[in-house]
């Protein structure tokens, strides 16, 4: 076991687990796992070899709605019955009593994200890029048939607007930073016009992930995504 894992208090989790998980026998062997957008994660392995992931939020005060374990736990237990690759949902702790936070434990998955060029000529061989590209686009087309009143997503999010909403939040992004960059860009504004005179009307709702991406995914030894 790592010395004393993060934001985790190892005899109290292990119990929780013992006594909510079937498929997982403590002690555990943890071994940190990088990424993660800042929450504690780590890979367990158990007295038999199975392994898991446990992700907690990290420690001290946190943004309103941030690091929301409850969400991520939503998503992977819906998308677990449709053709979206996520990991197995095993088990949610809602008491902060247990380590300080809500945390959640998923299966664990042969895979990796890819950040770079570099990361990506590395992990992924030449005769197998175009295997990755349609598996990428794949996945994501897969996800957008996905009608969430239909797999017990109805709850999650707002269901109207979508894009006049998705306009707001950029206009809002650039318009902050623009005192930080001393720099503004009047096309900007008028692009922003633009689009609110020309919304779309609203589509089917559906599912969609806010940061698709090769490194917001997990890349496969065979090259297709594993996980989302």
């Amino acid at each position: 076991m790592t010395a004393s894992p993060e934001g985790y208090d190892v005899k109290a989790v292990e119990a929780w687990i013992n006594d909510s998980i079937d498929d997982l026998t403590p002690p555990f062997e943890w071994l940190r796992l990088e990424g993660g957008h800042s929450n504690l994660t780590y890979k367990l392995v158990d007295t038999r070899g199975r392994e898991a992931v446990i992700r907690r939020p990290p420690q001290g005060q946190l943004l309103p709605k941030a690091h929301d374990m409850s969400r991520e736990w939503a998503l992977i237990s819906a998308l677990g019955s449709t053709p979206v690759p996520v990991p197995a949902a095993m088990g949610f702790c809602e008491s902060p009593d247990v380590t300080g936070a809500w945390f959640y434990v998923m299966g664990c998955i042969d895979g990796r994200p890819l950040y770079n060029n570099e990361e990506t000529l590395e992990w992924v061989p030449e005769e197998k890029r175009s295997v990755m590209a349609h598996s990428f686009v794949d996945v994501l087309a897969d996800l957008h048939e996905l009608d969430p009143m239909e797999i017990g997503l109805g709850d999650l999010g707002k269901h109207d607007s979508y894009v006049a909403r998705q306009l707001k939040t950029w206009y809002r992004s650039w318009t902050s930073s623009v005192e930080g960059a001393q720099m503004d860009d009047p096309r900007a504004h008028e692009l922003q016009e633009f689009f609110l005179d020309n919304l779309p009307d609203q589509g089917k709702i559906r599912v969609v992930h806010g940061d698709y991406g090769l490194h917001n995914c997990l890349i496969g030894p065979d090259s297709t995504v594993a996980a989302v």
